[in-house]
C-alpha cells in the first residue's frame, strides 16, 4: 500500500497550543471570502450589460503549487448613469478591471432592480461580485479628456441628434447630405 503525504496551510506553530489552533482555523475562515480582486474579461453581454471574468491571481495549494480560477458568468459591469443620461463604455475581451464582491447575496436585487431581500444567507461570494473596468490596460487610440484646459475629444465623432455650440467653434464637419463645412473660429470659411 502506497502513502501519500498531503501538504496543508497549517504549520507545526499552528498547533502548539489552542489559541494558535483557534487563529489557523479563524485565518482559514477569512481567507474564504471575496472582497476585490483583479479580473480579465472573457466575454461580453451588452445586451444584459454583464462580462463574464476571470480572476487574475492565482490560487496556491498547501504545497504553494499555482491553481488558476475558473469564470465568473454574468456579472454586472459600471455605466456612468443619472437617470436617463449615460456615458456608455462597454469593456471587450481582455480588459482588465477591478470586481468587488458585496456582503450579501444580490441575486434578487439584480434580478428585479429594486431594493429586495437577499436571495440567499451567503456572504462576500465570488457570485455577487460587480465589474469596475479600466486597469492595467494599454493607451486608448480614442477618448475624451476632460481637464482644466477643456474637453479633447480624441478619434471621429459622430452625432446623432442635433449639435449647438456657442462661439469659438473650429473644425471641419460633415452634413447629413454629405456636404463638407469648415469652421474657424464660429465663421463657415469653406463649404463644399
Amino acid at each position: 500500500m502506497t502513502r501519500k503525504a498531503y501538504t496543508g496551510f497549517a504549520t507545526l506553530a499552528d498547533a502548539s497550543d489552542d489559541l494558535d489552533g483557534q487563529r489557523f482555523i479563524i485565518q482559514q475562515m477569512i481567507n474564504r471570502l471575496a472582497t476585490a480582486t483583479l479580473v480579465q474579461v472573457k466575454a461580453v453581454d451588452p445586451t444584459g450589460h454583464t462580462v463574464d471574468v476571470q480572476p487574475m491571481v492565482h490560487q496556491i495549494d498547501g504545497a504553494g503549487n499555482a491553481i488558476s480560477h475558473g469564470t465568473i458568468h454574468a456579472m454586472p459591469y459600471f455605466t456612468l448613469r443619472a437617470g436617463g443620461a449615460a456615458v456608455q463604455v462597454d469593456p471587450v475581451p481582455g480588459d482588465v478591471g477591478l470586481a468587488v464582491f458585496c456582503h450579501n447575496d444580490i441575486t434578487a436585487a439584480k434580478k428585479n432592480g429594486r431594493p429586495s431581500q437577499p436571495g440567499s444567507r451567503r456572504r462576500y461570494a465570488w457570485a455577487d461580485g460587480l465589474y469596475l473596468g479600466g486597469f492595467l490596460g494599454a493607451d486608448p487610440s480614442v477618448y475624451i479628456q476632460v481637464s482644466e484646459a477643456g474637453v479633447l475629444v480624441k478619434g471621429s465623432v459622430d452625432i446623432a441628434d442635433s449639435l449647438t455650440v456657442g462661439t469659438g467653434a473650429t473644425g471641419s464637419f460633415t452634413s447629413e447630405s454629405g456636404q463638407v463645412v469648415t469652421v474657424q473660429s464660429g465663421i463657415i470659411t469653406t463649404s463644399e
